[in-house]
């Protein structure tokens, strides 16, 4: 509430400006309406950090999908698959036939003799 003499804002439940000292002529409607209209304004301070907040979730919720999308669903090429697997090179050239192994010459390992 607004003191008359000072247009200061004052509490409506004082008798006399805390700014000015003049006394206030306040009555009870004044003092009920000073109420409501402060109640409405926390009521609208909660909803919109209520609305903030929502979004603020909202946001975070979506980035978590896009992401775990990206992970989850992202192809995955056979060529990062153990051996069972033909690589995309082999079946895009048409050969289906198994690659040969390398030639190797067999190594003769020293079996241990019983001259203990």
């Amino acid at each position: 509430m607004k003191c008359g003499n000072c247009g200061q804002d004052t509490n409506p439940t004082l008798v006399y400006c805390t700014v000015c000292g003049v006394p206030t002529d306040a009555d009870v409607t004044d003092v009920l309406e000073e109420e409501g209209r402060k109640q409405a304004e926390l009521l609208l301070i909660k909803a919109v950090q209520e609305a903030q907040k929502l979004c603020v979730l909202g946001v975070f919720l979506f980035a978590s999908v896009l992401g775990l999308r990206f992970v989850l669903l992202s192809p995955v090429r056979p060529d990062a698959w153990p051996s069972y697997a033909v690589p995309w090179a082999v079946v895009d050239e048409g050969r289906t036939e198994a690659p040969q192994a390398l030639p190797l010459d067999p190594l003769e390992v020293p079996l241990p003799t019983e001259d203990r």
